[in-house]
């Protein structure tokens, strides 16, 4: 099955033109920046902008992907619950799933995060300079859609595995502030020796 088949696919706000940027009256603005590799997005960093118009389906909802569009790392993030008023901003895409209850967007993300659909999204992208996949190509992307059960297990081992690389990636850095904090005591205490000395 397509993407086509299951989502609608449409593009961000364009961050040119009428946009005026750090608005306080101004919409809340999802930018590629905001999106982060592990999934999420910062939503403390987003900017306001304001525009003279948006489209309606440029405001993201509950359930939402966004697509990482251009440059050499494409990747999708699902948004699950998302605030009012908040809008995409371009190059990012916004994939809506037709229907949430047989097919569930947090997997839809994973499957275009894996390897097989990335090695696609390379083969499909267009562009001299940097790369860029366009609707039409991302909307022929090939979905494996299991039961929804299994859909649930994988979201569920998936959410698992990020939470281990995020616990192994504080340990590692709690361990390397002791390791630098005994290496500044050893240090501490020979020069001590040395002034005795």
């Amino acid at each position: 099955m397509k993407l086509k088949d299951v989502a609608e696919i449409y593009s961000g706000q364009g961050l040119r033109g009428d946009a005026k940027k750090n608005c306080s009256d101004g919409y809340q603005v999802i930018q590629m920046g905001d999106l982060e590799a592990e999934g999420s997005i910062a939503w403390g960093r987003l900017q306001r902008m304001h525009f003279d118009t948006v489209r309606d389906f440029r405001f993201v909802q509950n359930g939402d992907i966004l697509f990482q569009a251009k440059g050499q790392i494409n990747f999708a993030v699902s948004l699950g619950k998302v605030k009012p008023e908040v809008i995409a901003g371009a190059p990012l895409y916004i994939i809506r799933i037709k229907n949430t209850r047989n097919i569930l967007p947090e997997y839809v993300s994973w499957f275009i995060n894996q390897k097989p659909a990335q090695q696609h999204l390379k083969r499909i992208s267009a562009g001299t300079g940097i790369p860029l996949i366009n609707t039409k190509n991302l909307s022929s992307l090939e979905i494996d859609l299991p039961k929804t059960a299994i859909q649930l297990k994988i979201i569920k081992i998936h959410k698992l595995s990020v939470k281990e690389k995020q616990l192994h990636k504080r340990l590692q850095g709690k361990r390397q502030q002791l390791t630098e904090a005994l290496l500044l005591e050893q240090l501490r205490q020979s020069m001590e020796k040395i002034n005795v000395g």
